[in-house]
């Protein structure tokens, strides 16, 4: 090279050598960094590089498929263990070169003129960049390759299982396959344009707002650089390796066009099974229709009751506060100023002959919701406390390997009728005044202030299907959220009044919600069933009696041995799909890991250990069919295995309360390092999925009109300019509009506008432009919108709270 020569021509021969020096280790950097890349990605996809696959397929084991699982494991193994060995190994030697490198520039410089030195770094910055990018491109296709060896070359979806067709419509193959996913299949984001920045930006701020400002600007900058870094790599990255979402995000589109094209055909979700149906519009209209035509629960109402219903409330919180029955806080959060009406849908009971609808009322945000949640919370104090109650399977499981059954018992299971609509108000006003000494200890209202509380709420369940409205007469709402604890009340007082009056012994009584299991003597079955029965016209019951020494309830098949010791198996429904998470779905690591575990550790702790071989292949074929990789599946199986036979050996760490949660979009890649930032400052990240096929879904609940939308961000724009105002509101959209309109005095920029231009604004033309329940977030978005609209004329004042650092994420 004529540079070096000319180098050792003038400053000697070990002044060329430290330059040599200099280019070998840079060139060495960038292997390493490449290498270290290469090899985490490895990592997290779960492939091995092609010189980890030893050469083991001339070991045969003749004994049977558990020594070759063994085997298998122990293969698995040494590869992960030998990929975390070369990991660790590849860091370390990058930092040793990295230090050696700064030594031999520190040494460099004081031997070369400075410009000479920086002439000589330009060049080999031009080159480590040069050879970084061959070895990366290298890498990316050694990867890309290893990835597409270890996926089959087709993989199936279950659209036998996953997707129930009851409609009239054909539905193609490619189409099916994507809405047998189901709503919560996630696809990767490919575009840096389709980043949820708004959705990080103020989720972190309101994660921050009461730290330090140093620390602000430092979990800021932190993150905005991590950000902008992936949007850089985003943009260059190429095609999706994973030949799965590639075939998903091919079909996308069609299938959007073929949902708009059939508006006769509904996609929803099924009662008690996960799966995606398929009806006839018509269909789920007219099963509607026929449930809300039964005088005896449902009646018509000639309009909407929401606002006289809003007022009612308010005024009986006001009522409380002013007799000092509530505080300032609890009064306030009672106080309800944006209420929506209630929505009813329906889900098909597919397991049921004709395929009726479950009811359910979506409540949230509704006149009385904020009073419903409160009653409850006081109930909830005092229920679950009998004997007969069942926290959940587990504890069961535990019960029932204590018990033996006489000769001459039957195990039986009873069912209540419909619950939620057949519970009787006024059975519920008489159970609340004999049980008022428990509840009071829980509530500062007394007993005939309660009262008027619950009445008001259970009297005036309400909702609204298409443009019509309804009104619940007797019972409670599925989606209130008092329902659930009123019917556990319910129940508890309902079987506590039954075994008062037995004249006869059962073995034992449990029950979980309506579902109930009991021991008895099998002359007494029909006795037992007309207690029930008896209790109440409205709350009727029906039987499952054990057959061949087995009966299955809640989600175990109990078998009677010969000993009359019980035994346990975990159980799945007829109405069971086996569909999960699937594998290729864009979730995190520790989602997909989660649900591995969560069905082990059931199928373990509910089963006998004879049985235990059974449910775990069970669990095993079934991930397998949610595409999850059979490896990973056998290790986490094979941990949790040996964890839950060792419980008692090691004690779980001491884990440390973080002070700040918060709810981000999952981004491979990227909302790990987020999430690694942000732990160091006690902030826990929590993944949720973005980018979903719920919107494939049919929208079965009614729209809220966008006058009557709160908690949201709007724009309003000028009839005469093309300048637009941004705003905020919590209450009504209507309310805040009417408020510009009519308030001529304000000072807000949209009125400065008003009248120093005296122009006028388009206020039938208001769009909302964004929408959050947590104020803090709506106060950020507020002022990324107006940061982002060149025309908007707000004041610089309602964007002075928006740090900087931002100002470049928000637009490129």
């Amino acid at each position: 090279m004529p540079f070096l020569q000319d180098i050792q021509n003038t400053y000697g021969i070990e002044c060329t050598n430290q330059l040599r020096n200099i280019s070998t280790t840079y060139r060495k950097i960038a292997n390493q960094k490449n290498r270290r890349i290469f090899l985490l990605r490895c990592k997290h996809t779960n492939v091995f590089p092609k010189f980890l696959n030893f050469k083991v397929t001339h070991i045969r084991f003749l004994s049977g498929t558990y020594l070759e699982n063994k085997f298998g494991n122990i293969i698995y193994n040494t590869k992960v263990n030998t990929l975390n060995l070369l990991i660790t190994d590849t860091i370390k030697t990058l930092k040793s070169l990295e230090l050696k490198f700064k030594e031999i520039v520190n040494k460099t410089k004081t031997m070369l003129p400075e410009n000479v030195f920086n002439e000589f770094m330009q060049f080999e910055n031009r080159k480590y960049e040069k050879t970084f990018q061959y070895i990366k491109q290298k890498n990316q296709k050694k990867l890309s390759n290893l990835i597409s060896h270890t996926q089959p070359k087709e993989i199936n979806i279950n659209t036998q299982t996953w997707l129930n067709n009851i409609s009239d419509t054909d539905i193609p193959q490619d189409i099916s396959e994507i809405l047998a996913l189901g709503a919560n299949f996630s696809l990767p984001i490919t575009n840096e344009k389709h980043l949820p920045i708004n959705e990080y930006i103020s989720s972190i701020e309101s994660a921050i707002y009461d730290k330090a400002e140093d620390v602000k600007d430092s979990i800021r900058s932190t993150v905005v650089n991590i950000i902008t870094n992936h949007k850089i790599k985003t943009r260059h990255k190429k095609n999706n390796n994973n030949k799965f979402q590639s075939k998903i995000q091919k079909n996308m589109n069609k299938t959007k066009q073929f949902i708009k094209d059939n508006p006769q055909i509904t996609i929803l979700k099924p009662d008690k099974s996960n799966k995606t149906v398929i009806m006839n519009t018509s269909d789920y209209d007219n099963k509607i229709n026929e449930l809300l035509s039964d005088k005896t629960i449902y009646k018509k109402l000639k309009t909407d009751p929401t606002k006289s219903f809003q007022i009612k409330n308010n005024a009986l919180i006001k009522k409380l506060l002013t007799n000092k029955k509530l505080t300032e806080t609890e009064a306030k959060k009672l106080t309800i100023h944006n209420a929506v009406t209630p929505k009813i849908y329906g889900l098909p009971k597919l397991h049921k002959p004709n395929i009726p609808l479950r009811p359910i009322t979506s409540s949230v945000q509704s006149p009385f919701y904020n009073l419903s949640k409160y009653l409850s919370n006081c109930l909830s104090k005092i229920t679950g406390k009998n004997d007969f109650y069942i926290r959940d399977s587990f504890t069961f499981k535990k019960f029932l390997d204590t018990i033996q059954i006489p000769l001459n018992y039957k195990l039986v299971s009873l069912d209540v009728v419909s619950l939620y609509t057949n519970i009787p108000n006024n059975l519920i006003s008489k159970i609340l005044k004999e049980k008022w000494n428990k509840i009071k200890e829980h509530t500062t209202l007394n007993l005939q202030e309660f009262t008027e509380c619950m009445n008001l709420v259970l009297n005036n369940n309400y909702f609204q299907f298409k443009d019509n409205f309804f009104q619940q007469i007797d019972g409670c709402a599925m989606g209130l959220p008092i329902s659930s604890t009123i019917a556990q009340v319910v129940m508890e007082y309902l079987e506590e009044s039954v075994m008062e009056k037995l004249n006869f012994n059962i073995l034992f009584f449990k029950r979980y919600v309506d579902d109930c299991l009991a021991a008895v003597p099998e002359d007494k079955i029909n006795l037992l069933l007309q207690a029930f029965n008896n209790f109440h016209v409205k709350l009727q019951f029906t039987t499952e009696i054990e057959n061949n020494n087995n009966i299955n309830f809640l989600d175990l098949t109990i078998y009677r041995e010969k000993n009359n010791n019980l035994k346990t198996k975990w159980y799945t429904k007829e109405t069971w799909s086996g569909r999960y998470l699937n594998f290729n779905s864009h979730h995190s690591k520790n989602q997909k890991n989660s649900v591995i575990i969560g069905l082990v550790d059931r199928a373990i702790t509910l089963t006998s250990p004879e049985f235990r071989p059974e449910t775990l292949k069970k669990v095993e074929e079934t991930l397998i069919l949610n595409h999850f990789p059979k490896n990973l599946v056998r290790k986490i199986i094979k941990q949790r295995t040996h964890i839950f036979y060792n419980k008692g050996k090691n004690n779980n760490p001491e884990t440390i309360p973080k002070n700040t949660y918060i709810a981000l979009p999952y981004v491979n890649y990227l909302s790990e390092k987020i999430k690694y930032i942000l732990t160091k400052y006690n902030i826990e990240v929590c993944h949720k999925a973005h980018n979903l096929l719920k919107p494939l879904y049919t929208k079965l609940k009614s729209k809220v009109p966008t006058k009557k939308k709160s908690n949201v961000i709007y724009s309003v724009p000028c009839l005469n300019c093309p300048k637009k105002y941004i705003g905020m509101t919590t209450q009504y959209l209507e309310n805040r509009i009417n408020g510009h309109k009519y308030t001529r005095n304000a000072s807000t920029a949209l009125h400065k506008h008003e009248q120093t231009a005296n122009h006028e604004f388009d206020f039938k033309n208001t769009k909302i432009l964004d929408t959050d329940k947590n104020y803090h977030k709506l106060i950020v978005k507020e002022m990324i919108h107006i940061k982002k609209e060149e025309n908007a004329l707000n004041d610089k004042k309602d964007i002075k709270n928006l740090s900087q650092m931002y100002h470049n994420l928000i637009f490129n």
